[in-house]
């Protein structure tokens, strides 16, 4: 066992009840970033204690309020979400592994570069996103994390997906397509300002929104 892995142990043993799931959620990184920050380095008892009531303190400020973060895919998270995300029928053949060529460019460091990007809730791996810019339009593409999927998050997901394009890219106007079969995103992307450019004769439909 590594020492990072010893001080996760650790704090995941040493933390208060209440927060003790946040926690166990965490990405390994940021797992293993809080637990250096107790216990790396530090000799004394009192400011162990100390550090880990301030810790907690953040956690249960994360515990009611929300923070999204969106950075680059991980090799962690790419490995999580494409073999390990299964949604329920019939938004099954939305899970990655059933899309081959989403698939493949989430499997590779190099073809996932400044296109695929995790979202992040709370320091747990939430869900993630495409961008493709073609003729300063940003294409979006995402999904989230099955387990939340149908549970009043979906705005807010949206919400952080947007401002990371809006600042990463430089882009004011975002294009989804959807099939038309998953009203469940539609009545998503309408509440969030999206609006029904065209409804195409395949089988799916556009959204777009000017921000």
């Amino acid at each position: 066992m590594t020492s990072e892995n010893s001080y996760v142990t650790r704090l995941k043993k040493d933390l208060s009840f209440d927060v003790q799931n946040l926690f166990n959620n965490m990405m390994p990184d940021y797992q293993i970033s809080y637990a250096e920050y107790v216990y790396k380095d530090v000799h004394q008892d009192i400011t162990i204690l100390k550090r880990r009531k301030n810790l907690e303190k953040s956690f249960r400020k994360l515990m009611v309020e929300d923070y999204y973060f969106v950075a680059p895919m991980s090799d962690f998270s790419a490995t999580e979400i494409s073999s390990l995300w299964h949604y329920p029928s019939p938004y099954s053949k939305y899970d990655v592994s059933s899309q081959i060529e989403t698939y493949e460019e989430m499997s590779s460091k190099r073809k996932r570069y400044n296109t695929y990007f995790q979202v992040v809730r709370n320091g747990e791996l939430f869900g993630y996103a495409i961008y493709r810019i073609k003729e300063g339009v940003c294409h979006l593409n995402f999904g989230m994390k099955p387990h939340y999927t149908g549970h009043g998050y979906g705005s807010d997901f949206i919400k952080a997906i947007e401002n990371f394009g809006k600042n990463h890219y430089s882009v004011t106007d975002f294009v989804v397509q959807v099939d038309k079969d998953n009203e469940r995103v539609m009545a998503l992307l309408s509440k969030s300002g999206f609006q029904l450019s065209h409804d195409e004769i395949s089988d799916t439909c556009q959204y777009e929104k000017h921000c």
